[in-house]
């Protein structure tokens, strides 16, 4: 970078503007802790953030042979949107990473958590721990948005049509549905604060709550896989209305709620028995 800008110095102009955008605290963290990475490999080879070119990001990105394909992938990005500011910034002319080839994206297979292991959940829980449980298991929300729930201020309608103002990724609202006994018990618990507060002001981390309830689940079962199993739930409650769950999870797109829902076994069967059915009958 122009006027011999160390690497400490492009990363904290990085994070200043990526916060500027408007990223996430999550996004922040992950795009500096890609762009440290970069920063390690580059300093053992003498080469400052204006020194490394497009040979050199394909050598960093190729030198682990460990990484996971996820890793990879935000890795690159994390690279990609550091130099893209680089060059906003005026500290370069055209970024390195601009020819850089993407990285294969596979679909992920849905993992909705199994019955057995939600209701050990429940079982095992203390009241916090079930509220959070049953927040990921019945309303389908995210770890974030279970963390920021303030009952007295996200709890809206009148008992047999409660809804919940759930604040969702990119600071974007909306309201789902709530079961009126979950609903007591989050005002009771609350009263007029967090339903989750923190230990020095304000509610838990995403992080700190995801940790909690994944602790109930199976080992290397995730609080997420209760959204998966929301999904599937609503999926087959909705007869294959992808579009509802779509709005429930506050998914921008059906084809990401599809990597949410399986398929039950028995709609599987009976679409294949049905095909067999026509096939016999022409």
């Amino acid at each position: 970078m122009d006027g011999g800008c160390t690497w400490g110095e492009g990363l904290a102009g990085f994070r200043v503007a990526l916060r500027g955008m408007g990223r996430s605290a999550a996004t922040v963290r992950t795009y500096t802790q890609a762009v440290q990475r970069l920063e390690v490999w580059a300093v053992e080879r003498e080469l400052g953030p204006c020194d490394v070119g497009p040979a050199h990001l394909l050598a960093f990105l190729g030198h682990r042979a460990d990484w996971s394909a996820g890793t990879l992938r935000v890795t690159r990005a994390g690279i990609a949107a550091f130099y893209r500011w680089a060059v906003l910034a005026g500290h370069l002319c055209v970024s390195p990473a601009l020819n850089l080839p993407t990285m294969p994206t596979p679909a992920p297979a849905p993992h909705p958590t199994p019955r057995l292991a939600y209701e050990s959940a429940l079982r095992a829980g203390d009241g916090r721990e079930r509220l959070m449980v049953r927040l990921a298991l019945e309303v389908g929300l995210r770890r974030a948005e279970v963390a920021q729930v303030r009952p007295r201020r996200d709890v809206v309608g009148e008992p047999g049509d409660r809804w919940l103002i759930v604040h969702g990724k990119g600071a974007k609202e909306r309201q789902v549905p709530l079961p009126d006994d979950l609903a007591a018990a989050m005002l009771v618990t609350a009263g007029s604060g967090w339903l989750f507060p923190g230990r020095t002001g304000g509610h838990l981390s995403p992080g700190t709550v995801g940790a909690i309830v994944s602790a109930l689940l199976p080992e290397g079962t995730a609080m997420h896989a209760l959204r998966h199993r929301f999904a599937t739930d609503a999926y087959e409650a909705f007869g294959g209305d992808v579009f509802a769950v779509q709005q429930l999870l506050g998914h921008a797109s059906s084809t990401t709620t599809e990597r949410y829902v399986r398929v039950p076994s028995q709609r599987l069967r009976a679409a294949m028995q049905a095909g067999r059915a026509l096939r016999s009958a022409s």
